[in-house]
C-alpha cells in the first residue's frame, strides 16, 4: 500500500531534506537535475542525472541535489516484492538510470495514482500494488534472471499458491506443514520450492507477509498494537515487537508516529 506520494519541484537549498529514518520502502526519482541519498559521512554516493533510486526502510539517510532546484517524484510503500528484496540483498540501496521513456512513465505513475490517494477509495490498493509493480519492473528488468524452465515455473506456480493461501488464513497461524498439506506438497518440497525461487525459507517470507498485514492495519486504523497482532498472525506481543524491530529498525510504537512525519 501507498504511504506517501509527491512530485514536481523541490529547491533543495531552500528546502533542505533533514536526514531521517523512513517507515517504509522509498522510491525516489530525479526527473531534472542530479541527485543522490546520503547515509553517512563515510558513504559518498556520486548525484546522478534523471535517476530512480529505491531505498530500504530502517536507514538514516536525507536526500540531496546539485544545484538546488530539481523535479522530483517521491513513493514510499510498506513493502516491495521479494524479487527486487533479493535483488537489493544487503546493500541499502539500488540506483537505475532512466531514459526518456521510463521518466515519462514515472511522472504517469504519480499522476494516475494521485487521485486515489489524495481521495482513498477501495481502489486504492489496487492502484497502489499496480504503481509499486511498475517501478519495481524499472529495476528488474535489466537483472540478470535466471530463464525459468518449464519444471521452474511450476516451483513459482506453488510458492505464490502457498502465499495467497497463508495470506489468506494468517489470523490463524498456520504452521508450514498446514500450508504445505493445503498446497498438496510435502513440507521439504515447500521449502525447496521456496529456495528455489527466493534464496529464502517459507519461514522468512511468511513473516514478511505478517508484518506488512500488521503495518496495513497499524496505518489505517487507531486500533491498538494487542489487537492488531493477533490480527496479523503473531502468537505473542514479543515475538510481534521482536520481528518488527528486526525488519524496520524501530519499534512498531515509534513506526507508528513516523506515519504522522511527511518526508519528501
Amino acid at each position: 500500500m501507498i504511504r506517501y506520494l509527491n512530485y514536481g519541484p523541490r529547491d533543495f537549498v531552500e528546502n533542505p531534506d533533514p536526514p531521517a529514518t523512513r517507515t517504509g520502502w522509498q522510491f525516489y526519482a530525479f526527473l531534472t537535475g542530479k541527485g543522490a541519498p546520503r547515509f553517512t559521512k563515510k558513504e559518498a554516493i556520486p548525484m546522478m542525472p534523471r535517476s530512480l533510486w529505491v531505498v530500504r526502510p530502517g536507514v538514516e539517510y536525507r536526500w540531496r541535489a546539485s544545484n538546488g532546484k530539481v523535479q522530483r517524484a517521491a513513493f514510499h510503500f510498506s513493502n516491495v516484492p521479494e524479487l527486487l528484496r533479493a535483488h537489493i540483498g544487503e546493500k541499502n540501496y539500488l540506483m537505475h538510470t532512466l531514459d526518456d521513456t521510463e521518466a515519462a512513465q514515472i511522472l504517469e505513475i504519480g499522476l494516475r495514482l494521485r487521485p486515489f490517494y489524495l481521495a482513498p477509495s477501495e481502489l486504492l490498493g489496487l492502484q497502489s500494488e499496480l504503481a509499486l509493480l511498475e517501478l519495481s519492473l524499472i529495476f528488474l528488468k535489466d537483472a540478470k534472471h535466471r530463464r525459468t524452465a518449464p519444471l521452474q515455473r511450476i516451483h513459482a506456480d506453488r510458492v505464490r499458491k502457498a502465499e495467497e493461501w497463508y495470506q489468506a488464513n494468517l489470523k490463524k497461524r498456520p504452521t508450514i506443514d498446514h500450508v504445505a498439506m493445503e498446497v498438496g506438497l510435502s513440507t521439504s518440497q515447500l521449502r525447496r520450492d521456496f529456495k528455489e525461487l527466493y534464496q529464502l525459507s517459507p519461514n522468512a517470507v511468511f513473516r514478511r507477509i505478517r508484518l506488512y498485514e500488521a503495518t496495513r492495519l497499524m496505518a489505517n486504523s487507531d486500533s491498538t498494537l494487542d489487537y492488531i497482532y493477533p490480527l496479523a498472525g503473531f502468537a505473542n506481543e514479543v515475538d510481534f515487537y521482536r520481528c518488527f524491530k528486526a525488519e524496520y529498525k524501530m519499534s512498531p510504537h515509534r513506526w507508528r508516529m513516523r506515519l504522522q512525519v511527511r518526508e519528501t
